[in-house]
């Protein structure tokens, strides 16, 4: 499979179908964005933030370790520095796992190439929710990956009765963010999928409001 991007320039809005024309959500999507037509563009988590992670969790590691040890005959520093210590361990878990994973992102869907190896159909997304976690943007124009914080974008399959509905969830530091982003919408309009007030905040602070009109 060849590895490829979203470009910037089918990124533009592009006018939703009207139901009349009962085009499906595949025609839809590939108007819009037309390199989806060849091979799915796969996006992953850049190499130089899993440094800093990395470097994050081994200092609080060892930290935690030196004063687990030091304290370990009191059962407060036990409790306290081996509840620290396993925070930094699952921290370092995570951060592992995020850098490992790459999404292929084609007209059908978003698969996840590591494991589980599973696909959300566009079709099938039932909710589209976008939160930050940070400092608030001062401007519209300010660009997601210059900002204080974190962008997370949750896309979560429609709820069928057969237990939890598959989601995947994608940082703002994922490569070409604010591509994935911009699909997701597409998809939430054209399915008519509400979407909750944050979400619609943090859309409209990315200047990103115009799509959803």
């Amino acid at each position: 499979m060849q590895e490829s991007e979203l470009k910037d320039e089918g990124l533009e809005q592009q006018p939703v179908a009207e139901a009349s024309e009962q085009v499906t959500l595949r025609e839809q999507l590939l108007k819009a964005f037309p390199e989806l037509e060849g091979e799915p563009a796969v996006v992953r988590y850049p190499a130089s933030e899993a440094v800093w992670d990395y470097a994050k969790a081994s200092f609080g590691l060892v930290f935690s370790a030196v004063l687990l040890s030091l304290t370990a005959a009191h059962w407060l520093g036990l409790l306290v520095f081996g509840g620290l210590l396993l925070l930094f361990a699952i921290y370092g878990l995570n951060a592992f796992k995020r850098h490992k994973s790459s999404f292929a992102i084609s007209a059908d869907g978003v698969a996840s190439r590591s494991m589980p190896a599973v696909m959300l159909r566009w079709d099938d997304v039932g909710r589209v929710a976008l939160r930050y976690y940070g400092k608030p943007l001062k401007q519209k124009s300010e660009p997601v990956d210059r900002a204080k914080g974190v962008m997370v974008l949750t896309l979560e399959g429609r709820r069928d009765g057969q237990g939890k509905p598959l989601k995947m969830a994608f940082e703002s530091s994922i490569e070409n963010f604010e591509g994935l982003l911009r699909l997701a919408l597409l998809v939430a309009r054209a399915a008519q999928l509400e979407l909750d007030a944050t979400t619609l905040a943090n859309v409209s602070d990315l200047g990103l409001d115009e799509e959803q009109s």
